[in-house]
């Protein structure tokens, strides 16, 4: 693949290989396709939801108890947890690679969790529409090709 002036990658032919996050182009063209239009939304999207589970966690473990210094301590350890295991497993360059069933069942634990600690903050159907929302994104990235 060779860069354009304007930052996208165009490919030369069937043996080019996409990166993750590249923008995927239709063969003779400079503009995107519609799918890797789709495909790059879903990596943002991604990512919020990442971040969603981390605020989800917060909120349950604020509202876990009425003393401050308690909240305080509370919200640190259960983000330091969270934090921890996605460094360890979930993230991009993770410290331990899990190998395809295992990593999927992470990902499903992790953001399962985070549905559970939605509707442990009080909004059921919130927790149950971010979970919809998580597996649409699981969906849309199995569309995506395989570098």
């Amino acid at each position: 693949m060779t860069a354009s002036r304007d930052g996208l990658q165009v490919g030369r032919g069937d043996a080019d290989r996409v990166e993750p996050g590249s923008v995927v182009q239709s063969r003779g063209s400079r503009q995107p396709t519609v799918l890797s239009a789709v495909l790059n939304l879903n990596l943002a999207l991604a990512f919020f939801l990442e971040l969603a589970v981390l605020a989800f966690v917060g909120m349950w473990a604020f509202g876990l108890t009425d003393q401050p210094f308690v909240r305080v301590l509370t919200v640190a350890g259960a983000l330091a947890v969270f934090i921890a295991g996605w460094a360890l497993f979930g993230a991009p360059r993770a410290t331990v690679r899990l190998p395809g069933p295992a990593k999927v069942s992470f990902f499903l634990l992790w953001f399962g969790l985070g549905a559970l600690a939605l509707a442990g903050a009080g909004h059921p159907i919130g927790a149950v529409l971010f979970f919809l929302g998580y597996l649409l994104n699981l969906a849309l990235v199995s569309l995506r090709p395989r570098s």
